[in-house]
């Protein structure tokens, strides 16, 4: 796989679906933050997770839970889909209408800038749905591809991440080096 910077994960072309596979085929990835599980079929990407204290059954096991009929394949080829030759990574994405506005929603906030759950409301035109759009971002499939990481408190308190806060902070940090240009995050 060719190392690609981070930067380049906002070039995403999402698909909508209204049912899921029989089968996902699923790869381990080593990233910068620790091991990403990508999950996906075709062409395209349904989910992505980082690999926490429970190891890779658990993180299938969060698939399971958001989809209870999906079976798994294991397929290294899989992570190819991480980078694709044209560049742009294909994202199949499976929720309410309201869920996936709030999930392209957050591709549009800036690398190395965060955006509070309220902003995102504000953004999507639902400036009183700010529990509904936290809920949203909670729900989302593809971490890390759509940076639901970029989401902070009110306060400006980091927050939740369903991976782990050293994991969200670490993934802050190294956006905020790209994007003020002083380094260069691959996998």
């Amino acid at each position: 796989m060719v190392a690609r910077e981070l930067v380049h994960y906002n070039q995403l072309r999402f698909h909508e679906i209204t049912a899921l596979p029989d089968t996902l085929s699923y790869a381990c990835v080593p990233t910068p933050f620790g091991t990403l599980v990508v999950a996906g079929y075709r062409d395209g990407i349904c989910f992505a997770g980082f690999v926490t204290e429970g190891g890779v059954e658990c993180v299938l096991q969060d698939i399971r839970n958001r989809w209870h009929t999906v079976r798994f394949e294991e397929d290294a080829t899989i992570a190819n889909l991480l980078d694709p030759e044209d560049g742009i990574i294909q994202v199949y994405l499976w929720g309410t209408a309201f869920q996936q506005r709030v999930w392209r929603a957050l591709v549009e906030i800036p690398v190395g800038t965060t955006c509070s759950y309220g902003r995102l409301a504000q953004r999507i035109a639902h400036p009183t749905a700010v529990r509904a759009v936290a809920s949203a971002v909670g729900a989302n499939p593809v971490s890390w591809l759509l940076p639901c990481h970029r989401i902070i408190r009110e306060d400006g308190r980091i927050g939740n991440y369903h991976w782990g806060e050293t994991c969200k902070k670490a993934i802050l940090t190294a956006e905020r080096a790209i994007a003020t240009d002083t380094a260069t995050l691959c996998f």
